[in-house]
């Protein structure tokens, strides 16, 4: 099991520490929320937040925004006793479901970048990750002419919230530089943590 841990840990140690850091600030402010940019959307750091999880009574969720490639599965079917319990059901390409599921998509108001805006979203809870199939909340958003796929650790979180959550990332990319530093995402912390 070290073995295995210390490998993440080098090959993702940039989100690894983030999340570590994030982690910490946490432990100060209860449970929290995280906005992380599209990149880490990780097995990386889903592995670390369980590690630290099992560790602590520390809540910390993260939101992010999924790559247009992403992949996702839906939980397998129930186990009738004949081989190994499948992890995962069906495969699903997230994006196709902009068009193969369009009718399914709720319109909203939401109040992004400062002032209010209709978009229609999907929600769906799903498992991701290869060989780790752990559960997450996927919310699909279709604004004007664009999509995003956005996504979160917290499977309860109300999809109109996460929407508007992310929309701060735009409002920390143009206050704060791109972090070159863990000690920039423990500031995202403590602003999304204020909002909520």
């Amino acid at each position: 099991m070290e073995k295995k841990q210390n490998n993440y840990e080098c090959e993702g140690s940039h989100i690894v520490q983030i999340i570590n850091d994030a982690f910490q600030a946490a432990k100060c402010m209860g449970e929290s929320l995280v906005l992380l940019d599209g990149y880490y959307l990780s097995i990386f750091a889903l592995m670390k937040r369980a590690e630290l999880l099992e560790k602590s009574e520390t809540m910390l969720h993260l939101l992010t925004k999924a790559k247009k490639s992403c992949r996702a599965y839906t939980k397998p079917g129930e186990y009738k006793g004949k081989g190994r319990p499948r992890k995962k059901g069906e495969t699903i390409k997230l994006q196709d479901l902009f068009t193969s599921r369009k009718s399914e998509f709720v319109e909203a108001t939401v109040r992004l970048y400062g002032k209010e805006e209709t978009v229609r979203y999907l929600c769906l809870n799903l498992l991701w990750g290869q060989k780790l199939y752990q559960e997450l909340r996927f919310v699909l958003v279709m604004y004007g002419e664009k999509t995003a796929i956005l996504v979160t650790t917290k499977l309860d979180l109300d999809p109109v919230n996460i929407i508007e959550l992310y929309s701060f990332r735009f409002k920390i990319e143009c206050t704060f530089r791109e972090p070159e530093t863990s000690d920039e995402w423990i500031w995202v912390s403590i602003l999304v943590k204020s909002h909520a």
